[in-house]
């Protein structure tokens, strides 16, 4: 699991980050900052040029 030090200090020094968590979880959603994205979902968004 994510630990929610990590995630706090990531936003502490990359303030615009975009927090991606990519899951074999076939359902897409947000949690809280996090967007927790099924991975065949995330390819096909990285393949576009959807990521960055």
């Amino acid at each position: 699991m994510f630990c929610k030090y990590a995630e706090k200090q990531l936003t502490k020094e990359h303030p615009d980050c975009r927090l991606i968590l990519v899951s074999l979880d076939p359902v897409t959603r947000r949690s809280g900052d996090t967007e927790l994205i099924y991975i065949l979902d995330f390819l096909k968004m990285l393949w576009n040029g959807d990521v960055f």
